[in-house]
């Protein structure tokens, strides 16, 4: 079988419901489950217990806890209600942040989650995971790649028993596409085919590259998911390039070799019915033009992003700026991620580099990581100081709510108008940059195939 990262996450987690609760319990705790099951079990289909300690494999003790329990509930209003009602009175459960939390009968905290994947749910336990992990749809590719360049294309099962993923019927069509549009654009695949995200011999592209002065994420200069190399070697790639001195020769270098179908990256992406498998390949010489402004945006601070409008060339390009959580409950949630989209197309074009953004924020005067100590040590004051300003700008329209009362909403507030005083103070250059990067295409880009529909 094919290996891959794991990838620990939410998503992967399986989460406990009422019936998979033990039936030996602390009596406090199991009288709080009881009474929690009796007057919010309809809502049980929004209720997640982690029946594991937070952020380990070890089982929970029920009978003698000593650790708070963590129940997720993707009805975002249900905590708050479950915290006032008075059949839980005796649990104290008091504020924190967005969460509610009882730490004296029982050791519980209560906490609203918008879901994963956009499904408003999480993974039962019991249950089999729908979506692939990107590690599994890429071996996924491989698979079907080995089998049909044979002559053998593997079957939905061959493929699910190597991986280790049960695949929907979708996923086959997806890989017989991808091969399609490759042999298409490439002809059969030859050689070695390696997932980028594991340790093998297409290691040495990214080595190199770092070594040579790559700076910014790997998948802005190469967004390669898998390497097709057809007699080479990591160690024949290092010595090759043992005497290079910038990142411009070993693109040189690395076009040559995927002129002569040596070292082929290919970014993959998902292909649905009825849609076709297309096949383009990506260099950097083939840069578009442009020439971008700011224009204006509608900003409210209290929401948990807002989309940044430029003018120019290309036309209707967008940076979505904001969070990933839908609630922000601790500091560590508060990060601030930038997307790039195309406007009326539903094209999210792929997110801003976070180390080149960085890097842009600081040649327009911002700090982001030092910055964000500051901002939100005293988020009421910095607001207070900087909102005014930032919504009299003229490519500003001002959509402000009401300001929150909760402290950790105060601080998520601050530190986006932290972020929309930064996008306001980029040149043209550095939207440029931003598009570039959203696009996955630089002038420090090497080449590499691409497969989409």
């Amino acid at each position: 079988m094919l290996g891959f990262k794991q990838q620990l996450t939410e998503a992967s987690k399986a989460w406990a419901g009422f019936d998979d609760l033990p039936n030996r319990m602390d009596r406090d705790l199991a009288d709080f489950f009881k009474k929690l099951k009796l007057h919010f079990g309809k809502s049980a289909s929004d209720i997640y217990i982690n029946d594991k300690e937070t952020g380990t494999t070890k089982p929970y003790n029920f009978t003698k806890p000593t650790k708070n329990l963590q129940i997720k509930i993707t009805d975002k209003q249900l905590p708050e209600k479950i915290s006032k009602s008075a059949f839980m009175s005796k649990f104290k459960f008091e504020k924190s942040g967005a969460n509610y939390v009882s730490k004296d009968l029982i050791k519980v905290t209560l906490y609203p989650s918008g879901g994963v994947r956009g499904s408003g749910r999480l993974p039962r336990k019991g249950e089999v995971d729908a979506v692939p992990s990107n590690a599994q749809q890429e071996t996924g590719t491989i698979v079907y790649f080995e089998g049909a360049r044979k002559g053998r294309a593997p079957t939905l099962e061959d493929i699910s028993d190597k991986v280790g993923f049960k695949f929907s019927e979708d996923w086959l069509y997806n890989y017989e596409q991808q091969y399609a549009a490759y042999v298409k654009g490439m002809g059969v695949p030859k050689g070695n085919i390696y997932l980028d995200s594991e340790k093998n011999d297409s290691d040495a592209i990214v080595r190199v590259a770092k070594k040579l002065g790559l700076k910014d994420d790997k998948d802005n200069w190469n967004p390669a998911d898998i390497w097709i190399m057809n007699g080479i070697t990591g160690a024949k790639i290092e010595s090759d390039t043992k005497d290079f001195v910038n990142l411009a020769e070993y693109n040189g270098y690395l076009e040559e070799m995927f002129d002569d179908k040596k070292i082929i990256g290919v970014s993959l992406k998902k292909i649905e019915k009825p849609k076709k498998g297309k096949f383009d390949v990506v260099k950097a010489v083939d840069l578009p033009v442009v020439d971008l402004e700011a224009s204006t945006t509608l900003f409210n601070p209290y929401a948990t992003n807002f989309i940044f409008m430029t003018s120019g060339d290309p036309t209707g390009f967008q940076i979505r700026v904001g969070y990933k959580a839908a609630t922000i409950t601790k500091d560590s949630d508060i990060r601030i991620y930038l997307e790039g989209r195309m406007k009326g197309s539903n094209v999210q074009l792929g997110a801003v580099s976070a180390i080149g953004f960085k890097e842009i924020a600081k040649g327009a005067g911002f700090d982001i990581v030092k910055d964000r100590a500051g901002v939100i040590k005293n988020p009421k004051a910095y607001l207070e100081k900087e909102l005014p300003a930032i919504l009299r700008n003229k490519n500003v329209s001002d959509k402000t709510g009401e300001m929150p009362e909760d402290e950790m909403k105060l601080k998520a507030a601050a530190f986006l108008t932290y972020f929309m005083k930064l996008m306001l103070s980029l040149s043209e250059d550095d939207l440029k940059s931003c598009y570039f990067s959203a696009l996955k295409k630089n002038e420090f880009s090497s080449v590499h195939a691409k497969v989409y529909a």
